[in-house]
C-alpha cells in the first residue's frame, strides 16, 4: 500500500517509525527529491 500528499501526511502522524524505505524518481545536485506523481510535496517539514 502506498500513500502520496496529504492522506499520506496525515497517516503517518498516527505512527511511530523507526525505520523507513523512501522512494523517488530522481535527487538533484541541490539534495532535493523528484517524483512522477501531480500532488505537490510539503519537503519543508
Amino acid at each position: 500500500m502506498a500513500f502520496i500528499g496529504p492522506l499520506a501526511e496525515e497517516s503517518l502522524k498516527k505512527f511511530q517509525i523507526e525505520m523507513s524505505f523512501l522512494g523517488t524518481t530522481g535527487i538533484s545536485k541541490q539534495g532535493n527529491f523528484s517524483a512522477q506523481n501531480t500532488i505537490p510535496l510539503d519537503g519543508d517539514k
